[in-house]
């Protein structure tokens, strides 16, 4: 409750100039209009509107049936980047990369209550999928960290490593076909298998998941572009996902048999709001959208829930910041 959402920028500072100016002459008003009022009891006026203001604001910015109590699957709005998060527990979860601003990802977990995170995957280094690490991990328990085995960028390679290292951690690289369990949850490891050196060679090793939760069948690719998803459309069989996450924020770069082979009914785009590389692309849609898949963008509708109900069909809920 510390916080309230308030514009940035030039719209934001002459909104609050609006509004101290808006105190000052209601203040003047109360005088002019009340000249017996002895200083006391205008004062405590003041307090009592100011008392009421805050048990207000929170009530009115508390986002309401998000998420639903049974949620499985959560793409937090972060902006241009990936924090994606699967309960594992009532108060614990799963958490995919972990965005680019801390308070982004931070608020998003405290919105879903989430203070233990069993486990965190690092798709790969680049800094809108762990530039919130930090703020991530704190006042939280943490179980293990995985991450792709290709240290680059370097320099945000070794930022995570020394975030890590302050809590006591290490830093596990994984490898195409390793399956974990964890209670509900089981993950298993798709890509890497091998380097690829065209294109984007972060991108293209990001750690490829398919993570299954009360049979929620979840594909999560990172930012992986045409020469890894063609590589994972060769090795891999059709996934019958359930949820997939729209590869590299819906880039043009897709390989065009990768949303067929995927076969998700929900794919989620993660991107940001106005930003500068022109995500997601139409193509990308298209491709997604031609195999009868319902579209989410967290620039458009924000965080995205989702939870399976008895007939098993999905139930999607969206809260915009």
């Amino acid at each position: 409750l510390a916080v309230v959402p308030w514009p940035s920028g030039d719209i934001g500072a002459l909104l609050a100039l609006v509004l101290v100016g808006a105190l000052v002459l209601a203040a003047r008003y109360l005088r002019m209009q009340h000249p017996r009022w002895s200083p006391w009891r205008l004062r405590a006026g003041l307090c009592a509107g100011a008392a009421a203001l805050v048990l207000l604001i929170p009530w009115l910015i508390a986002p309401r049936g998000w998420p639903m109590s049974d949620w499985l699957f959560v793409a937090c709005d972060v902006g241009q980047g990936d924090a994606l998060v699967v309960r594992t527990g009532p108060n614990s979860a799963m958490l995919v990369d972990a965005g680019l601003d801390g308070r982004d990802v931070d608020r998003c977990l405290r919105q879903l209550h989430v203070t233990t995170l069993d486990v965190v995957v690092i798709t790969h280094f680049h800094a809108d999928h762990v530039g919130g690490l930090s703020e991530a991990l704190r006042n939280r328990a943490v179980g293990a960290v995985f991450a792709t085995p290709t240290l680059e960028p370097e320099g945000e390679a070794m930022r995570v490593q020394r975030a890590l290292a302050d809590r006591g951690l290490v830093l596990q690289s994984v490898r195409a076909g390793e399956r974990h369990q964890l209670a509900a949850v089981s993950w298993q490891v798709l890509w890497p298998s091998r380097e690829i050196s065209q294109g984007s060679v972060p991108n293209n090793a990001s750690v490829v998941l398919l993570v299954e939760v009360n049979g929620l069948r979840i594909l999560l690719p990172g930012d992986v572009e045409p020469e890894a998803q063609a590589a994972l459309v060769a090795e891999q069989p059709a996934m019958n996902a359930d949820i997939a996450k729209v590869p590299h924020h819906g880039s043009r770069f897709q390989d065009p048999r990768f949303a067929q082979w995927a076969q998700a009914q929900l794919a989620v785009v993660t991107v940001g709001e106005g930003n500068d590389y022109g995500h997601p692309a139409a193509t990308a849609l298209e491709e997604w959208a031609a195999t009868g898949a319902a579209i989410w963008r967290t620039d458009l509708q924000g965080s995205i829930a989702v939870a399976r109900r008895e007939d098993g069909n999905l139930a999607v809920v969206a809260l915009k910041s």
